[in-house]
């Protein structure tokens, strides 16, 4: 019974470090763009206007995802293997396959989903942030 649970558990945990790797510079890239963005879109004293939070949070989710597409192919990679595998043995597997192209599979796919699927989220974000700010 031992034996499945460890079975069980690199199961589960496959890929958890290349998920942090992915995830820490990701999300600071997210939210530094999107602050960047929307102060440059924004004049000083001015109110946040819904084409500047479209763009930054678009821009925000295509700057994230460019920057980690190749640590999310390769924890993805890892991830799906049938057999036990390292992260060098992926790397080097993925780059035997195609070079530099095989750590980007479907990016331009991602990119275009990640504008509008991003813009949406901080509209939604700052739409509730607004409606808080009011009721409270």
């Amino acid at each position: 019974m031992l034996s499945r649970c460890n079975v069980a558990d690199d199961l589960v945990f496959r890929g958890s470090a290349a998920t942090l790797a992915r995830d820490g510079p990701g999300s600071a890239t997210y939210f530094a763009v999107y602050e960047y963005v929307k102060r440059r879109l924004t004049p000083p004293g001015e109110s946040l206007s819904l084409p500047a939070v479209i763009m930054a949070g678009g821009l925000a989710g295509v700057a994230m995802w460019t920057l980690v597409f190749p640590v999310d192919t390769v924890k993805s990679a890892l991830q799906a293997s049938a057999t036990p595998t390292s992260l060098p043995a992926v790397i080097k597997t993925l780059y035997a396959r195609g070079g530099i192209g095989a750590f980007f599979p479907g990016l331009w796919p991602a990119l275009a989903r990640s504008f509008p699927a991003n813009a949406a989220t901080f509209l939604g974000v700052e739409v509730a942030r607004k409606g808080l700010d009011t009721l409270f």
